[in-house]
């Protein structure tokens, strides 16, 4: 099942804020301020690379 697996790294602001604005939706604690050097990576849908 993992081996279908695609990551795509946020890189642009505009990704971060999305992610972060999900975070803040869907995580439990409500927050996505992190602390410190941080990468995020999103799963990708497969019809689009640029899905997620």
């Amino acid at each position: 099942m993992l081996e279908h697996l695609l990551l795509r790294l946020l890189s642009e602001p505009a990704e971060s804020a999305r992610c972060d604005a999900l975070i803040v939706e869907h995580h439990y604690l409500h927050a996505a301020k992190l602390v410190g050097e941080h990468l995020r990576y999103a799963p990708l849908t497969g019809a689009s690379d640029s899905q997620w």
